[in-house]
């Protein structure tokens, strides 16, 4: 138990859930030990080795909480323009403007190109029947159609106009396109022949310290805030630190 409690903290976050499993078996299995060993009468011994293992699990997350000491206060992000009903990943009008108008600053927006290169707001079109990465819609097929048949997807041209009239919030962008910096590029270059500033309103998720660095050094990208997110690059703990 102390050793998988120990690498859940050095490994990368599909390691940590491997292992946080195996060792909810093992609490289970011990939990069993001690109730059969009860009935026998046998049970100082299992209890002891019981007792030894929960302190194990509760003491080594303590110590390495208390070891991070430095502390910070995010806001409540919006994910995926947030849910309306059982609606999940919907990226929708009608959910950017609930959370708008009740006070939340921060909305986390999806965005791909539509199969005529026009950039909108979609996890993976999942919520157009019909639709994905490997057949997306046109520009117009996107506009005409409801998601789950009753709301409405962003464009980005919707976005500026929004964002515009709503000027504290931010957007947190995330994308499931291959090249991120691609569209980025042409998302601050649509934003700029409407006179908007999108790098003040914009905190870009970045999956790697490559990722970052060519964002960083690319001059056609002046963006200051960023957003780390380890889905693609699966660091460890411990590199995430560095």
């Amino acid at each position: 138990m102390l050793i998988l409690e120990i690498i859940k903290y050095f490994a990368n976050f599909i390691c940590f859930y491997v292992f946080s499993a195996i060792q909810l078996i093992l609490f289970i299995t011990c939990t069993t030990l001690l109730c059969l060993g009860a009935m026998k009468g046998k049970n100082k011994t299992i209890l002891s080795i019981f007792l030894s293992c929960v302190m194990v699990c509760i003491s080594v997350p303590v110590v390495y909480a208390f070891a991070n000491t430095e502390k910070q206060s995010y806001n409540s992000v919006v994910h995926a323009g947030g849910v309306l009903g059982n609606s999940v990943y919907l990226n929708s009008q009608e959910g950017f403007m609930f959370y708008a108008n009740n006070g939340y600053s921060i909305i986390e927006i999806d965005f791909l190109y539509t199969s005529d290169k026009e950039i909108v707001g979609s996890h993976l079109f999942e919520h157009l029947p019909g639709f994905n990465l490997e057949n997306r819609p046109t520009m117009k097929e996107f506009e005409s159609a409801k998601l789950d048949g009753r709301y409405t997807g962003i464009t980005y041209d919707w976005l500026i106009e929004e964002l515009k009239m709503f000027p504290d919030i931010k957007v947190v962008f995330d994308s499931k396109e291959d090249d991120s910096i691609a569209i980025l590029e042409d998302m601050v270059e649509t934003a700029h022949q409407k006179d908007f500033a999108i790098e003040s309103r914009m905190i870009v998720q970045v999956y790697s310290i490559e990722n970052y660095n060519e964002i960083k050094n690319n001059p056609a990208l002046n963006f200051t805030t960023f957003w780390f997110t380890n889905y693609k690059a699966k660091y460890t703990n411990f590199q995430i630190q560095e």
